[in-house]
């Protein structure tokens, strides 16, 4: 047969291209994950759970009460890769004791001074079996710089320092992940004075790197110009202050995860900061209504990101304020299957969703059938997923083999010719439900290939009618009539054998000599079972497998031969 038709149905074509439909971004739910418990003790329980599922040698204690002792423990906890516990000041709380149990903690040190801890906490953790050590000044920046020295002496950290205000505690938050990823102290300071203690302990451990973190309102100008080649990152609130710090040290920061916590308290920043930093995670702070700075923040590095967790319970950090940080669907893929004409269409459950971070998501999706689908060719449905704007289609492309029973009698495929070409002589379609049934080949749906070959047998082109040739067998075009046949059965015959080829792995049926002289040019047999193979780059003689692996690759590269055969038998 020739060089299959340029004739392309637009509609079959819009069925077999494969196409993304863009539609405007919409949330994907249930893409993020939280960790927080009915309060402040219970969600620094759960962080620890998370974070040390085979225990930890120490455990880090800090007031749940109020935020000055506590706001310098994070860097500290990561130093010591122990979780932050937070306790009351008298008591030591049963939920908190069994998670230390759970830890096999040996080591507790706690952050504060007797007036946030009490020594009957520390008398409860000594009988518990563990040593104490307790890192607590006059007050919170003292306490600060008890921690920083503890950590230079027992620990190790760099020669970079952070300075945050006593007076407010996001500031020290923005900073906490990324101080604890640093081996980097932060030291609490008053806008106008810096205590004397921090120059000492700049002069005695080589610091040559500081960073403010707040603008001029909380840590003034008199203070920068006695710290070392400082940098300040401040904003003009808090949830600024925040990103700045973050994109400051955006190269130091794994971005495949961040971490959500509220902005209003500190609890939960504080404990989440040590699990943050453990994964090089940075704390985005938040609101109930999500900030522009962090949302911002976020839509600049969706490609980075893959995991947003939330600390803290829906009461602190509401999933309406996560929803708008999630992942969103860039687009979906429409899909296109191919069945059996006999087979039932399996309708899936979920569709894969392209999202905006580069990433794929199974999401629901609820199908309807299309009404002007065509059963026999391709059945039609028409999906919807949850906050997506465009609709996703699903089509199933009807696969009808070559080998099988006519449906169709010659009378009828003579009457429908004679509509288009009332000089059709019948014993044609005779020939070819007779021949069809010998091979065990739809000779129905093989005259409606003839029909399409040659322009309802009125011919036209380089095949003329006396050559029995209904197949445009040998034709190449550029005047070449192709292959002649003596009789109208044998031309049949010749295009059956040529089906048989494509369609059959097995020898001609008995007593049945070869006629097609193009047979032996298929090199290998049964490569197109269906009518709907024809014409496909894979499925000529020839073939390669290095080309096209499937009907459906072939289908999708804009085969359409076998479909124009089926529409006109339709």
């Amino acid at each position: 047969m020739h060089k299959f038709s340029k004739f392309i149905s637009i509609g079959i074509m819009a069925v077999l291209i494969i196409s993304y439909k863009m539609g405007i971004r919409a949330y994907a739910t249930e893409t993020y994950n939280r960790i927080g418990g009915a309060d402040r003790y219970l969600t620094a329980v759960e962080i620890s759970n998370t974070g040390w599922p085979e225990g930890s040698e120490n455990v880090v204690l800090a007031t749940a009460d109020d935020f000055p002792d506590a706001l310098c423990a994070a860097p500290l906890a990561k130093e010591l890769d122990a979780p932050i516990l937070l306790v009351g000041k008298d008591e030591l709380d049963k939920v908190v004791k069994d998670e230390i149990e759970r830890l096999g903690a040996s080591k507790a040190i706690i952050v504060g001074g007797d007036g946030v801890i009490s020594s009957s906490v520390e008398g409860q953790l000594s009988d518990m079996g563990l040593d104490c050590v307790r890192l607590g000044g006059e007050d919170r920046y003292e306490t600060s710089l008890d921690i920083a020295d503890y950590m230079a002496q027992k620990l190790e950290i760099g020669d970079e320092l952070a300075i945050a205000t006593g007076d407010d505690f996001p500031d020290a938050l923005s900073i906490a992940s990324i101080a604890g990823i640093k081996g980097m102290p932060i030291l609490l300071s008053q806008k106008d004075e810096l205590l004397e203690g921090i120059e000492g302990f700049i002069d005695e451990h080589d610091i040559t790197d500081t960073y403010i973190v707040g603008g001029t309102g909380v840590i003034s100008s008199s203070v920068e110009e006695k710290l070392p080649n400082s940098v300040r990152l401040g904003g003009e609130e808090r949830y600024e202050t925040n990103v700045k710090v973050l994109s400051w040290f955006k190269d130091d920061i794994d971005l495949n995860r961040i971490y959500l916590a509220t902005g209003n308290d500190y609890p939960d920043a504080l404990s989440g900061s040590v699990l943050a930093a453990k994964y090089s995670a940075p704390i985005v702070l938040v609101d109930k209504i999500p900030p522009k700075p962090a949302l911002d923040f976020v839509a600049d590095n969706r490609l980075s990101i893959r995991n947003i967790t939330a600390i803290g319970g829906e009461g602190v950090v509401p999933g309406s304020c996560i929803e708008p940080f999630l992942p969103k669907i860039e687009s979906i893929e429409n899909i296109v299957n191919f069945i059996d004409e006999n087979k039932k269409c399996e309708l899936p459950s979920s569709v894969k969703a392209y999202m905006d971070n580069g990433t794929f998501k199974d999401v629901a999706v609820d199908w309807t059938k299309s009404s002007n689908t065509n059963e026999a060719i391709v059945r039609e449905y028409t999906g919807s997923v949850k906050g997506y704007s465009s609709d996703v289609t699903l089509d199933f492309v009807i696969k009808h083999k070559i080998m099988g029973k006519s449906v169709l009698s010659a009378k009828q495929l003579t009457n429908f010719v004679k509509e288009y070409n009332p000089d059709f002589n019948p014993e044609i379609a005779e020939a070819f439900i007779d021949i069809g049934n010998k091979y065990g080949i739809r000779g129905d749906i093989a005259f409606c290939q003839s029909i399409h070959e040659t322009g309802y047998f009125k011919f036209g082109g380089d095949v003329k009618p006396e050559q029995n040739n209904f197949a445009g067998i040998g034709a190449t075009g550029g005047g070449n009539p192709g292959n002649s046949f003596s009789t109208i059965e044998e031309g049949v015959t010749a295009q059956m054998q040529h089906l048989y080829a494509y369609a059959s792995t097995k020898a001609l049926p008995d007593g049945e000599e070869l006629v097609d002289p193009r047979f032996t040019l298929i090199k290998v047999r049964g490569t197109a079972p269906y009518w709907e193979d024809l014409g496909a780059k894979w499925a000529c003689p020839g073939y390669d497998t290095s080309v096209y692996n499937s009907f459906e690759e072939a289908m999708i590269s804009g085969a359409t031969y076998g479909q124009n055969i089926i529409s006109i038998y339709q």
